[in-house]
């Protein structure tokens, strides 16, 4: 069983998968967002805005999960867990600069 880092550094030869997680993960962090601002959230605390980026890489973990793309991940040997630092490198980015 590959560690995390080693399944991250197999991860990152494959540059169409890697964006596709990048983009949902994009996607989703940014539709929480905005449904905290309609809920009248505009600004999170931090604690607000690490859950919601928790939220979001566990949606896409789940989401991988049920397009069965972790089995396809699996057998190239890379780990399920290995989509979270690509699902948060863009929303954590965002959130550094917009705090």
């Amino acid at each position: 069983m590959p560690t995390l880092i080693q399944s991250v550094l197999l991860l990152l030869r494959l540059p169409r998968l890697r964006s596709i997680y990048v983009l949902r993960g994009l996607l989703i962090w940014g539709g929480f967002r905005l449904a905290g601002a309609f809920l009248g959230i505009p600004n999170p605390s931090l604690v607000e805005r690490t859950f919601i980026m928790g939220v979001a890489a566990t949606v896409v973990i789940l989401d991988a999960r049920r397009r069965e793309e972790d089995v396809f991940l699996g057998n190239l040997g890379i780990s399920t867990y290995a989509i979270a630092p690509f699902t948060l490198c863009l929303p954590a980015l965002l959130e550094v600069l917009f705090l």
